[in-house]
């Protein structure tokens, strides 16, 4: 099986959010465009999956107005014209049964994400003077790469699958300061009720 689609994100967020005069957007706040493809393969023994997904994102613009005490700034108006990083996602995953109710399994995903920019102007009605900035770096970008190798059982109807994940490796804007990825483990458990 073999399947392509188009879809269109509406920017449904709250664009305008601001926390202690900083804005704070709620979404991406663009209209994305995603491509995706996915394959599906199953045989009797083993079955493969892949899935590639890109997104791209539209700029869009921001308004925020800050009303300041001085006649000299008056009124500070900001207007952000930002595009976010576009993403690629590359997902592929096999399963192979070793027995009628084991199999061990295999996967890996890699996410390459954009910089994105930042467009910013800042117009202050006491003065009527206007400051501008183009192209700053949104610093979304980064790259990750993971293996997720898995076993799974199926004692009385229920499936037992243990899952771990594995960052081989991680790229980030240098400014990012989120921590350093770590590897997990998920274990899930289902059952067909009907």
């Amino acid at each position: 099986m073999n399947e392509s689609m188009i879809h269109v994100k509406a920017p449904t967020g709250d664009q305008d959010k601001t926390v202690d005069n900083v804005l704070i957007p709620m979404g991406t706040g663009s209209t994305d465009l995603i491509f995706q493809n996915n394959f599906l393969m199953r045989k009797q023994q083993f079955s493969l999956y892949n899935s590639i997904s890109f997104r791209l994102n539209t700029p869009r613009e921001n308004i925020v107005q800050i009303n300041h005490q001085d006649a000299v700034r008056g009124i500070e108006t900001i207007t952000y014209n930002i595009t976010n990083g576009s993403l690629f996602i590359l997902n592929s995953s096999f399963s192979y049964n070793v027995a009628k109710y084991a199999a061990v399994l295999g996967g890996v995903s890699l996410s390459v994400n954009g910089e994105g920019k930042i467009d910013r102007s800042h117009v202050f009605s006491g003065t009527k003077k206007e400051y501008s900035q183009e192209g700053i770096s949104a610093e979304q970008d980064y790259i990750f790469l993971d293996l997720y190798p898995a076993v799974a059982f199926t004692v009385f109807r229920t499936d037992l699958m243990l899952t771990a994940s594995v960052p081989v490796l991680t790229v980030r804007n240098e400014s990012n300061t989120e921590e350093d990825r770590k590897p997990g483990i998920m274990f899930r458990l289902s059952r067909e009720l009907f």
